[in-house]
């Protein structure tokens, strides 16, 4: 399946403390995509309003990076 993605990172302290963008991606899994591509454990996961989910990872001490999947 196709999604539209916004990736959120958070990095604390830096020049930038948030950061977006958007990727295509073609996924069966959304939560194995992240678990294979993101360098944080997943924190969690959640749907939001509009019916998209939403996945959290990170490491506990303020760097988060926060995929949105959208059909």
């Amino acid at each position: 399946m196709l999604y539209e993605a916004i990736i959120e990172t958070i990095v604390p302290l830096g020049p930038e403390p948030m950061q977006k963008h958007f990727e295509e991606i073609e996924t069966d899994d959304p939560i194995e995509y992240v678990k294979t591509h993101c360098k944080f454990p997943i924190m969690e996961i959640d749907e939001n309003r509009f019916g998209e989910k939403v996945i959290t990872c990170g490491d506990g001490s303020g760097y988060v990076t926060r995929y949105i999947f959208s059909e």
